[in-house]
C-alpha cells in the first residue's frame, strides 16, 4: 500500500537536487494578501448584487410569475455568494517561491528575491500583523457609534485574520510574506519547518529528520567520497 508523502498537500512542494547533488525543496504556496481578501470580498460582493438586480429584471418581463420567484430572486444570489467568494479567491490569490538548500533560503516573488544564509541559526515564525490592533480599535469604536444610533453591525476583520511569516534570522525579523487565513498561513510555516528540519538532518547538524539512510550520519573528515 502506497503511503502519503510528508510533502502532500498544501502548499505545493517539490523535492529537487541542488548544484551540488544533493536533496533541497521547492515549496510554491498560493494564498491572499489582506489587501487581495478585500478584493475577493468587494467583488463577490458585487457579483451577488448584479445577480440579483439581472433576476429583479426578469421577474419584471414575466409577471405571470409567482411571488416565490421574487423571494428567490433575492435571497439566492446571495447564498451563491460563498461560491463566488471561493472562484475570487483563486483568482485574486497570489503565489511565492520558497528555495531550500543545505546552504541557503531563498524566497522569490514576482520582481523580488531575497537570499538567506540557511547555516545561521534561524527559524520561522508567523506573526500578528502590524495592523491588527488598530483594526481592532477601529472596528469597537464603529460598533459604539452604531450602538448609540440603535444599529447593530458586525465588522468583518481582515487584519485581525492575516499574519506575517517571518525569516527569523540571528534573532531578527524579516518578513518573507503576509497571508491572509490563520490555517493558510499555519499551515506554509509548518511546511518550512518540516523541510527544513529534514535538511538540518541532512547537513549534520543533529536535528532534525533523515529521510535518507546517509543523512543519519554525517561527513567525517577523511571520509572516502563515493562514487556515482
Amino acid at each position: 500500500m502506497t503511503t502519503i508523502s510528508p510533502y502532500h498537500g498544501f502548499p505545493a512542494t517539490k523535492q529537487i537536487l541542488d548544484r551540488h547533488g544533493k536533496p533541497a525543496f521547492v515549496i510554491r504556496p498560493c494564498y491572499l494578501t489582506p489587501f487581495r481578501a478585500k478584493a475577493v470580498f468587494f467583488t463577490a460582493n458585487c457579483l451577488a448584487f448584479v445577480l440579483m438586480l439581472l433576476c429583479f429584471a426578469f421577474l419584471a418581463d414575466h409577471s405571470e410569475l409567482s411571488g416565490w420567484f421574487w423571494i428567490g430572486a433575492i435571497y439566492a444570489p446571495w447564498l451563491l455568494r460563498p461560491i463566488f467568494q471561493e472562484l475570487m479567491s483563486i483568482i485574486f490569490s497570489t503565489s511565492q517561491t520558497l528555495t531550500l538548500t543545505e546552504q541557503t533560503f531563498e524566497a522569490r516573488a514576482l520582481l523580488v528575491t531575497k537570499p538567506y544564509d540557511r547555516m545561521h541559526p534561524h527559524t520561522f515564525t508567523v506573526l500578528e500583523h502590524d495592523y491588527t490592533r488598530n483594526e481592532q480599535r477601529l472596528h469597537e469604536f464603529q460598533t459604539r457609534q452604531a450602538g448609540q444610533k440603535g444599529k447593530v453591525i458586525l465588522k468583518t476583520p481582515i487584519y485581525g485574520e492575516s499574519f506575517h511569516l517571518s525569516y527569523t534570522y540571528m534573532g531578527q525579523r524579516n518578513d518573507i510574506m503576509t497571508i491572509y487565513g490563520r490555517k493558510t498561513a499555519w499551515a506554509i510555516q509548518a511546511r518550512l519547518l518540516a523541510c527544513d528540519e529534514v535538511l538540518n538532518k541532512q547537513a549534520g547538524g543533529g536535528d532534525g529528520y533523515a529521510t535518507r539512510p546517509e543523512d543519519q550520519w554525517p561527513d567525517q573528515s577523511g571520509d572516502i567520497p563515493e562514487d556515482d
